[in-house]
């Protein structure tokens, strides 16, 4: 509740010590919100920063496993391929590509 305070009131010393005691303490409760708030920002950035790590981390297992269940999948199917001239050694080349490819994506992206 916001109180009016007249000259009279605010010339006695009692209540300029009585402010004065209210501004230092405000003042001391200030400075250690500041902290806070410097700490909070500090673990926002790094929660963000931990977030974008995660991300990154989802997109190469994406890709790892992509990679390594179509090069398994090809090199699997390179025998039903046989009656084909050349279809069963192109699929084997193409799964073992991919298997490489998905070795060295894990590889770099980790």
């Amino acid at each position: 509740m916001r109180r009016e305070m007249t000259d009279e009131e605010l010339g006695n010393s009692g209540v300029q010590k009585v402010l004065m005691d209210d501004l230092d303490r405000l003042e001391a409760e200030n400075a250690d919100l500041r902290r806070y708030m410097d700490r909070f920002h500090e673990a926002d950035k790094e929660n963000a920063v931990l977030k974008e790590k995660n991300k990154y981390n989802l997109a190469s297992d994406i890709a790892f496993g992509g990679f390594m269940t179509i090069g398994a999948s090809a090199i699997g199917y390179s025998p039903v391929l046989a009656p084909v001239p050349h279809a069963s050694e192109i699929a084997l080349w193409i799964g073992v590509i991919l298997l490489i490819a998905g070795i060295v994506s894990k590889a770099i992206l980790k």
